[in-house]
C-alpha cells in the first residue's frame, strides 16, 4: 500500500509539473514557475521515498510524504487564485485517511489540524487580499467551503482510524494463527519445508534440538537431487523426482542419513503440491519427522526373532 501511495503521488506530482509548465494557464509567470518547480520537487521526494521504502521507517516516510503533499496542495490552491474554494483541496481528506492507515491516528489528526489551519489561512488571504492573484469573495462565501472542508477532514480522521483498527486487529489475528500453526506443527513434525516452482528448497524450519543430517542452509536454493547424501539411492531419487515433476503428493518417504557425529538417522518426509487460485503450480510444502527411534526399535525386534 505504501509503495502504491508513493508511486501514485509521484505520478500526480509529475502531471502537475507538466500541466503548470506546458499548458496555457492564466497564471503569472512567476507563479507558474513556482508551482511547476514545487511539483517537480515533490515528485523527486516521492521518488526517493518509493526507492527507499524498504529501508525507511514506514510511519515517518508516510508523515513526510503527507505533509509535503498537503503543503503543495495548499500552495496550488493559492497560486491558481481559487483559494479555499479550490477543488484541489479535496486531496487533503484523502491524505489524512492514508496517514491514519499507514502511520497512526494521532499523525492523521495532526495533519488534519494542519490542513484546517492552511484552509483558514487561505480564507484570511481572500478576505484581506494580501496576495492580489487571489479573488476575494464576500465573507459569507467562505463559510460553506470552510465548514465542508472541516467536516471532510474530521470524517477522514474517523474513517482512517477505523480502517487502521481493523487492519491492526487482522494482523494480530494472523500472527496468532501463525503461532498456533507452528505450535501444532512442532507437536506433530520436526521439520517444515517448502519448494518453489523449480522444485528448489526456499524454506526449512526445524524444531529446537533436531538434527536431520543436513543443515538447513545447505538445502536452500537447491533441489533434492542436487543435495549430496539426501538419503535416497539412485532409483529412489529417480522415482521421487518423477513424483515431484508430476506434481504428485507423497508421504512417509524414508530418508537414510547420518548426523554430525556419524550416527545413522532416519527421517520420514511427506509433501503436497501447492496451486494458486488459477490452478498454477506454485511448489511444494511438507513436513519431516525423525523416526530413528522407531526404526531402531523395529530392527531390534527383527534381530531378536
Amino acid at each position: 500500500v505504501a509503495r502504491l501511495f508513493f508511486a501514485a503521488c509521484a505520478v500526480l506530482s509529475l502531471v502537475g509539473t507538466l500541466a503548470f509548465g506546458l499548458l496555457p494557464l492564466a497564471l503569472h509567470p512567476g507563479t507558474r514557475t513556482m508551482l511547476a518547480g514545487g511539483c517537480l520537487l515533490l515528485c523527486a521526494v516521492f521518488g526517493v521515498l518509493l526507492w527507499r521504502v524498504a529501508s525507511l521507517p514506514l510511519a515517518g516516510a508516510v508523515r513526510v510524504a503527507a505533509w509535503a503533499a498537503s503543503a503543495m496542495t495548499g500552495l496550488v490552491a493559492l497560486g491558481v487564485g481559487s483559494g479555499v474554494h479550490s477543488q484541489v483541496l479535496g486531496f487533503w481528506p484523502l491524505l489524512v485517511t492514508l496517514t491514519a492507515v499507514l502511520a497512526s491516528a494521532r499523525s492523521a489528526a495532526v495533519l488534519a489540524a494542519g490542513c484546517a489551519a492552511m484552509a483558514a489561512g487561505l480564507a484570511a488571504n481572500e478576505l484581506a487580499q494580501w496576495l492580489p492573484i487571489v479573488a476575494a469573495p464576500d465573507g459569507a462565501g467562505l463559510l460553506l467551503p470552510l465548514a465542508t472542508l472541516s467536516l471532510m477532514l474530521a470524517a477522514s480522521c474517523a474513517v482512517g482510524a477505523s480502517i487502521s483498527s481493523v487492519l491492526v486487529r487482522s494482523q494480530r489475528q494472523a500472527g496468532d494463527r501463525e503461532q498456533h500453526f507452528h505450535a501444532l506443527l512442532g507437536m506433530s513434525a520436526d521439520w517444515y519445508w517448502e519448494l518453489d516452482q523449480q522444485l528448489r528448497f526456499v524454506q526449512v524450519e526445524a524444531s529446537p534440538g533436531t538434527d536431520s543430517g543436513i543443515a538447513s542452509d545447505d538445502r536452500l536454493g537447491r533441489s533434492p537431487w542436487d543435495i549430496t547424501d539426501f538419503g535416497l539411492d539412485d532409483d529412489e531419487m529417480d522415482a521421487h523426482r518423477a513424483d515431484l515433476e508430476a506434481h504428485e503428493p507423497f508421504s512417509c518417504l524414508l530418508l537414510r542419513r547420518h548426523d554430525a557425529k556419524g550416527r545413522p538417522r532416519f527421517v520420514s518426509a511427506s509433501g503436497k503440491p501447492r496451486f494458486d487460485a488459477g490452478g498454477v503450480f506454485r511448489g511444494y510444502w511438507g513436513v519431516g519427522r525423525d523416526i530413528t527411534d522407531e526404526v531402531r526399535a523395529q530392527q531390534a525386534v527383527q534381530a531378536s526373532e
